[in-house]
């Protein structure tokens, strides 16, 4: 029976991380911390149990019934199978999450830096460069691990612990533009009811379905170290389920903290984290910002790619089957 070791783990779970981790996970913390205020802390465990819960539950109910979503749906029937597969895939596809990837990359990492006589012509450059390395990076599936658990998530979580620890130690601030450095009160519901209003938020960051598309991919990350026994698929699953869990914990607490002592209103948490990077490191703050917001996207973008694909190349592959007047094959 094939063993991974730790550092095996640590790619598949940093992997499924980074792939969990998109642009509204970076957006949604910090705005949800500056409402908590001191209560961020119960709104954060809110959080976390309906988002990053849901989506590894997902993820282990369907290594437990076979390998892919449409094994999960295939219980109820064949044809829920399908429909279930198709209509989560094509939400948190092409016709939501994967074109928002692109456009909050640019809105974050490179919009501030433009004339804005030529937002246009930027953005649709910067879409097709991002479009295209996420066709090259999820063009190899095999290298997907790789590529993304060791070098792009570690960027990531060392430009979004720069942002955390100028937070940290830096003294109050209180300027034209922005004021921070104290924990605030908190408002509306997060007054009364922080962790069940954290929990709200955490399901409306839609994570849940996601785990059941993603979890295709931990399959096949782990039969790629040559894990094939199927409680075996099962235990790792689990484990770097738990693991990316509690990547995405630290992270969404050290982002709803930087929320928390922030008092200035903005428009959204990217705002509020572009105005603190600025005032917090000069110019490169918003640089630092930009390429934690990009990764973010990028790595996000990826595994959407790559598990879009495999389902509609599988879909595709058993309507030529039929065609060809086999049977015995199961999406």
């Amino acid at each position: 029976m094939k063993k991974l070791n730790l550092k095996q783990l640590l790619s598949v779970s940093l992997t499924l991380f980074a792939i969990f981790f998109g642009a509204g996970n970076m957006i949604f913390p910090p705005a949800m911390g500056q409402l908590a205020g001191t209560n961020f802390v119960a709104a954060l465990a809110g959080f976390i149990l309906t988002d990053a819960g849901i989506a590894i539950l997902g993820m282990i109910a369907v290594v437990l019934v076979g390998s892919s979503m449409s094994d999960l749906g295939s219980l109820v029937s064949k044809k829920f199978a399908v429909f279930l597969s198709v209509g989560i895939y094509l939400l948190i596809g092409p016709l939501f999450a994967l074109p928002r990837t692109g456009s909050a990359s640019f809105e974050l990492a490179l919009l501030p830096y433009i004339p804005q006589n030529y937002t246009w012509a930027f953005s649709l450059l910067f879409t097709g460069c991002f479009f295209a390395l996420t066709y090259y990076l999820s063009s190899n599936p095999s290298k997907v691990v790789d590529v993304v658990g060791r070098y792009m998530t570690p960027i990531l979580l060392i430009s979004i612990l720069v942002i955390f620890l100028g937070c940290v130690f830096t003294d109050p601030v209180q300027t034209d533009t922005i004021q921070y450095g104290t924990l605030g009160a908190p408002q509306q519901d997060y007054n009364s009811i922080p962790f069940f209003k954290g929990m709200m938020e955490g399901y409306l960051a839609l994570d849940g379905p996601a785990g059941l598309a993603f979890a295709i991919i931990v399959i096949n990350a782990l039969k790629g170290y040559g894990v094939e026994n199927k409680k075996s698929i099962v235990k790792y699953t689990v484990l770097c389920g738990i693991g990316a869990a509690l990547f995405l914990s630290v992270v969404y607490f050290m982002l709803s903290y930087a929320g928390a002592i922030t008092a200035t209103s903005f428009a959204n948490g990217g705002a509020l984290l572009h105005a603190l990077t600025s005032s917090l490191f000069g110019p490169v703050g918003g640089l630092v910002l930009g390429l934690a917001v990009l990764l973010a996207c990028l790595t996000t973008s990826i595994g959407l790619t790559t598990s879009f694909f495999r389902l509609f190349h599988r879909i595709v592959s058993l309507c030529l089957l039929q065609e060809d007047g086999r049977s015995g094959v199961s999406l």
